[in-house]
Formats: C-alpha cells, sequence, structure tokens
C-alpha cells in the first residue's frame, strides 16, 4: 500500500470512531521519540499510525494491548512469553500487539517503510502472517467497520 493510501485510510477510520461520539488520540513527537530510543527507530507506516491514533482509537481494539500506553508491556511479555516457550525473540523485534496474553504481532525490519508483520502464540513458532503493517490495519479496519 501507497503512504498516501495509507494516510487516507486512517483518516477515514477517524472519522468513522469519532461519527460514533468516541474520541480518538495520537501520540506526541515526545512520545514517539522515546520509543524511538528505547526500541530504536520503528517504520514509518507505523509511526504513521502512532501520530494518528497511537494513545486511543475509541472502542478499536478494547481487551487487547495496541496503544502507546501498553506498548513497554507488550514487548517485555512477548518476549517473556517466547523464551519460557523456548523460542527465540527475532533480533530488532518490536511487538505492537498482545492480545490476552498469548499471542503477539510484531515486526523485525525497521528498515522498511511497511513491514512484514509476524506473529506469535503460546506453544507455537513464530508465523509470517502474509500480510505488512498497512494491510493489518486496512484488514482491522475493515473487520471493525463491519
Amino acid at each position: 500500500m501507497e503512504r498516501v493510501e495509507f494516510v487516507n485510510e486512517l483518516n477515514f477510520f477517524i472519522e468513522k470512531i469519532l461519527k460514533k461520539g468516541l474520541s480518538v488520540e495520537g501520540c506526541s513527537k515526545d512520545q514517539i521519540m522515546s520509543l524511538e530510543s528505547q526500541y530504536g527507530r520503528l517504520p514509518e507506516f507505523y509511526n504513521i499510525f502512532l501520530e494518528k491514533m497511537g494513545v486511543s482509537a475509541g472502542d478499536y481494539k478494547e481487551g487487547t494491548w495496541f496503544f502507546f500506553s501498553e506498548l513497554q508491556d507488550i514487548n517485555e511479555q512477548t518476549v517473556n512469553l517466547m523464551k519460557e516457550n523456548n523460542v527465540t525473540p527475532p533480533c530488532n523485534m518490536f511487538a505492537f500487539l498482545m492480545h490476552q496474553g498469548y499471542t503477539s504481532l510484531f515486526f523485525t525490519d525497521v528498515v522498511d517503510s511497511d513491514p512484514v508483520v509476524y506473529c506469535y502464540t503460546e506453544g507455537e513458532g513464530i508465523t509470517n502472517v502474509n500480510m505488512t503493517f498497512s494491510q493489518f490495519m486496512k484488514a482491522e479496519i475493515n473487520e471493525y467497520l463491519n
């Protein structure tokens, strides 16, 4: 997906959430800088997501760790979960989602502006979800809206 298309997709989604009377808040530059000082450079498309809706997005992803305030826990718990199950965490891994404490989504290629997403589920190996971050977001947005 092209950058403009991704931005348009997020803007469309934000409008839908706001029309429901819910709030959306993006991360500040300082918040993003603090993430990058802790985890290293993050991909462009992920940064766009953070800027637009990285703090909160209404009821989107309720029950799943996905937003700025949860990112440190997501990354720590993902590494712990992998180690507990004798799985070596990949180099440059940045976990951006954790569901119910047993499944995490992450990327490893911070150079790619729109990196491939991988999944780790407790008791299973690491799998490629066959989507980039923007494709994942588009699929998740479509599921939320339907």
